[in-house]
């Protein structure tokens, strides 16, 4: 009898195990309530809330948590305000956000969680514990629904434009509109007019475009407008524009220099495997360039560093890094060369320019043409100051 009243109950305690196991598996299976940007702002703290309302030049009367999150989303959520917001992110950024929208559960790589942070820092999405990252319900449908307009195509034109404006700030300083027409025109599947391209330029974001157009040409905003391409035009030589290939234009305006060339590429590994754990490569292949682009010599670059406390090499080292950085300088487009190399020159002019070239009116004032680093505007796309190797707006930016 007692044996067959402990059957009994093993059997009980199993079908309430498997009645249990069951209802789990169905409330798996129910949809779950799915997160708004409103209810991903409640999370945040009010102080950032505030901050994040002043960022977006919102006024929100009264200052309740509350009150402030749901204005904040009112705005986020406005198709217009996304299709801005979101020309922050890389076309490949972009692309990480749609991979996610059309598979929610899926973990995403080390590249995509970068582009997926720049959409989780808007307030459009939330980030888990494990890893991945869940898209508002509310947001989802708004970027569905912007997608289905054309976004993409627009999010395009304006992202490749601020590209091509970083590299042209960058190395040309200051040329005529044509110049950076010619640049936008590299990314062949972009085929616009030059009214429409003119119009592309005037919605790129303020914080995203370090250029003015003044009087036909395009020049830095911090260093002067077409005042400072007269000023370029007295010292440059009188040859075409060079103009940057697609690549070199991705390049420079992701790095500020061409470190997918071989010339920089062989600094880049004397610098990590001779010079210490404490030089910063790319800090210092930055500074290399900006010298060699303004004109400067092997000379100038081996003075700065000494200014700057970094332990030169010495013996053997000593004359490679001299030759290395020789090369370098021969193949690092200039600003007095209207972009060419300095090799590319000295192959083409005769023996009577080469000499006028050596005359020091020839070369261009880096201390009128640019200002101190220190002093520089930093763009959200630009290169971090502190040296990680990141953009701007995915390192000290955040902050």
């Amino acid at each position: 009898m007692m044996a067959e009243e402990k059957k009994n109950s093993l059997q009980e305690g199993q079908q309430d195990k498997n009645q249990e196991a069951e209802l789990k598996q169905a409330g798996s299976d129910m949809p779950r309530e799915r997160m708004t940007v409103e209810r991903i702002l409640m999370s945040e703290d009010q102080s950032d809330l505030l901050d994040m309302a002043e960022g977006l030049n919102l006024r929100v009367s009264g200052k309740g948590k509350e009150r402030l999150a749901s204005a904040i989303a009112r705005y986020l959520l406005h198709p217009d305000h996304m299709r801005q917001e979101l020309l922050s992110l890389s076309e490949e950024e972009l692309d990480a956000v749609e991979k996610l929208i059309g598979n929610p559960h899926s973990v995403p790589d080390e590249w995509e969680s970068q582009g997926l942070d720049e959409f989780w820092s808007l307030g459009y999405a939330t980030k888990n514990s494990d890893g991945t990252y869940e898209v508002a319900g509310d947001a989802e449908a708004v970027y569905n629904k912007i997608r289905k307009d054309g976004y993409r195509e627009y999010h395009k034109k304006i992202s490749w434009m601020a590209d091509c404006l970083l590299a042209f700030v960058d190395l040309y300083m200051a040329a005529p509109v044509e110049v950076v027409y010619k640049m936008y025109q590299r990314e062949e599947t972009l085929d616009v007019s030059y009214q429409e391209f003119l119009r592309i330029f005037k919605k790129v974001p303020d914080e995203m475009n370090p250029c003015c157009i003044t009087n036909g040409i395009v020049a830095s905003r911090e260093l002067g407008g077409d005042e400072l391409y007269e000023a370029l035009d007295e010292v440059q030589l009188d040859v075409e524009y060079y103009i940057l290939t697609k690549e070199e234009i991705i390049c420079r305006a992701k790095d500020g220099y061409m470190s997918s060339s071989k010339e920089y590429q062989a600094l880049e590994e004397f610098i990590t495997e001779k010079m210490g754990d404490n030089v910063d490569w790319y800090s210092l292949c930055l500074t290399v360039n900006n010298i060699f682009m303004t004109g400067g010599s092997v000379s100038d670059v081996l003075k700065t560093l000494k200014n700057r406390k970094i332990k030169l090499p010495v013996g053997k080292d000593a004359e490679t890094f001299k030759n290395i950085l020789t090369d370098a300088g021969n193949n690092t487009r200039m600003v007095m060369f209207r972009g060419h190399t300095s090799r590319e020159i000295h192959e083409t002019l005769t023996p009577d320019q080469l000499e006028e070239l050596r005359k020091p009116t020839a070369r261009v004032n880096r201390k009128t043409v640019r200002r101190a680093e220190g002093e520089k505007k930093i763009y959200p796309n630009d290169p971090c100051p502190c040296g990680s190797g990141k953009k701007y707006k995915k390192c000290c930016g955040k902050n």
